[in-house]
């Protein structure tokens, strides 16, 4: 077995003439790098993989935003479930009438030690990317006694979702 040194294979010892390499080139010159051409080709390449992927990648985490949401949701009818069992007097709901109710979203969200965001003005719970308020905005106690609706609002887009969940725990996607 005859084993040749490709990298550097002069014609003749001692001779003047510059070594052949075994891509062609000579030792004058430059030795390595890559063309504008082969560059262009990497960087076409690259943008056609990232205009398939970043799509992609967007729908997924808009996914994951929206059953977020949804598990939100249905724990809020669950903890709404265990308020209904024992009303617990938070302020600054009146507790005169003793019957059982479900809770208005504050006190929902009090009841919850405010796992679901911040509570304004006790009409919303804004979370980051998501608001949840009632319909109506301030129930009645009255109308608490048999069931609720909570909507989850996505706030970062013109025409973000829009979540509903009532007493029996079934969510519906309105927009």
């Amino acid at each position: 077995m005859v084993v040749v040194n490709l990298r550097a294979v002069s014609n003749a010892p001692g001779s003047a003439k510059p070594a052949v390499f075994a891509s062609g080139r000579t030792g004058r010159g430059r030795e390595a790098g890559f063309s504008l051409v082969e560059l262009l080709i990497v960087i076409t390449v690259l943008g056609i993989l990232a205009a398939i992927a970043v799509p992609q990648f967007l729908a997924a985490r808009r996914l994951a935003a929206e059953r977020a949401v949804i598990g939100n949701l249905k724990t809020m009818v669950a903890d709404q479930q265990l308020f209904f069992l024992s009303p617990v007097p938070l302020p600054p709901s009146s507790m005169a009438d003793p019957a059982r109710r479900y809770a208005r979203l504050h006190e929902l969200n009090s009841y919850a030690h405010a796992a679901f965001g911040a509570t304004v003005d006790d009409l919303y719970v804004d979370s980051p990317r998501v608001r949840y308020s009632m319909v109506p905005l301030w129930p009645t106690t009255s109308s608490l006694r048999g069931r609720f609706i909570i909507q989850a609002t996505e706030q970062a887009l013109d025409n973000g979702f829009i979540y509903e969940v009532d007493e029996s725990g079934r969510v519906v996607k309105i927009r």
